[in-house]
């Protein structure tokens, strides 16, 4: 009969070779960790920029749209009624303001590692980038007196802010990411109606004269139509910043119609009225200092 020969026993392991396996580990982790590091900085660092420079790209094209050589076509009729006072638009630098702040901060929040660090900034710096394209598309339009690509770009703009807002404040959860997009949106919207209004008029008188009557009816329209939506807003949504830019708007429109028709200027003041105190007196608190009184009261009538 053959005899089985034992079983090999286990050879010790070396703890040298252990050693020197778990440090050629290490150093692979190691390697792939910094690799993606520099990776995620890089991608950093060219999102940051693309930000910076679409920014820069809608300042430079909105101020000479405003003070420079790039104003509107003269081939447009601009003296229509929804217009607000040229110093209006000094809105656009408060809110250039707040974007810059928010880049700011969006870029230190990465750099330093916090939580939103890890957190995707992709969408946003396309989104940037495509709305300073349509900014710089909306600009160049109304210069060479093409109205319809003009509202066509306004309207893209006012979208492309508003899911901007949304996006923003997804990452960081602060009124630094909702104040610069809530207040530039708010403008937008008021532009794309100026812009709808202004192609609509300019449409009409080549075909014939605009009668002063149904301007004025639909400037009283539009303004309360704005009034509506900021206060539904306001209740919805709490978003205060709409309301008041509206308001800002609106006044610039009445001041422009007091030369125009005064009577449709006293008549939007009274609905910007309205709607500020809607929107803007403490009803809250009033009612519940008036419910107190109430309760306070039945007693006393209770014992006469």
């Amino acid at each position: 009969m053959t005899q089985h020969e034992p079983p090999a026993a286990p050879q010790p392991s070396d703890p040298q070779n252990n050693q020197l396996e778990q440090q050629h580990h290490n150093a692979n982790n190691s390697q792939v960790i910094t690799s993606q590091l520099v990776t995620e900085k890089a991608e950093h660092d060219l999102g940051m920029i693309a930000m910076w420079v679409s920014l820069l790209v809608m300042v430079v094209f909105v101020a000479l749209m405003q003070f420079g050589p790039l104003g509107i076509s003269p081939t447009i009729h601009i003296d229509d009624f929804f217009t607000p006072e040229p110093w209006a638009g000094l809105i656009w630098i408060v809110a250039f303001i707040l974007l810059a702040i928010w880049i700011m901060r969006a870029g230190r929040a990465k750099h330093h590692g916090t939580n939103k660090v890890k957190k995707s900034y992709t969408m946003l710096t396309v989104a940037m980038v495509v709305l300073a394209l349509c900014t710089l598309g909306w600009t160049l339009c109304w210069h060479a007196g093409n109205a319809p690509w003009a509202v066509i770009f306004v309207v893209l703009m006012t979208v492309l802010t508003w899911m901007l807002e949304r996006m923003a404040y997804k990452r960081d959860h602060t009124a630094w990411a909702q104040w610069p997009f809530q207040l530039l949106g708010a403008w937008l919207v008021v532009q794309t109606i100026v812009d709808l209004f202004r192609a609509v008029v300019h449409y009409l008188m080549m075909d014939g004269h605009v009668s002063d009557f149904s301007q004025e009816v639909f400037t009283i329209l539009l303004g309360a139509a704005l009034m509506l939506a900021a206060c539904a807003l306001k209740t919805k949504h709490h978003n205060w910043l709409f309301g008041a830019v509206a308001l800002f708007s609106l006044l610039a429109v009445a001041i422009h119609l007091m030369n125009v028709a005064k009577l449709v200027a006293v008549i939007i003041v009274i609905e910007m009225t309205l709607a500020a105190i809607y929107m803007y007196v403490p009803w809250k608190p009033i009612a519940q200092v008036m419910a107190t009184r109430q309760n306070n009261a039945q007693p006393k009538e209770q014992k006469h």
